[in-house]
């Protein structure tokens, strides 16, 4: 399961090395690891697949971090900017409408897709890529360069 490793630890590494503050780069991967509690796939799927997920979660989320930054409340702002990266990460790694995990569940996949250890490199790519285009974006947007 991607769990921390990918939205806590990957999602702070990632956030640094796009401008955050190391501070900052903490708080937006402890508000990406906190959606599936808050949001759980199984009841709330729509805040992690796609298409909802990475068209209207991850944008709306990133706009509401921005208004918050903008508007002084830095905290507020990073737990937005997590949310959204979470939504952008699951969209990619559950697939359309989540047809990964209902794959998985049938036997039609091999792989959990929660598994990053045996997520295929071009998966890993993307997500990763999928989490620098939101951090860019929201740094460009607050100009918040460390």
């Amino acid at each position: 399961m991607p769990g921390p490793r990918v939205h806590l630890h990957l999602t702070r590494d990632w956030a640094t090395q796009e401008g955050l503050d190391p501070e900052d780069a903490q708080k937006v991967g402890a508000a990406d690891l906190e959606v599936d509690d808050l949001w759980p796939g199984s009841r709330i799927w729509r805040r992690h697949f796609n298409p909802s997920a990475s068209l209207v979660f991850g944008p709306l989320e990133l706009a509401r971090a921005v208004r918050a930054q903008r508007a002084g409340d830095r905290a507020l702002a990073m737990t937005h900017l997590g949310r959204s990266l979470h939504s952008h990460q699951d969209a990619v790694g559950h697939g359309r409408l989540g047809l990964n995990h209902l794959a998985w569940d049938v036997g039609l996949l091999k792989r959990d897709p929660d598994d990053w250890d045996l997520m295929p490199p071009r998966v890993k790519v993307r997500i990763e890529r999928a989490s620098r285009r939101a951090l860019r974006r929201y740094v460009r947007r607050t100009a918040a360069r460390a």
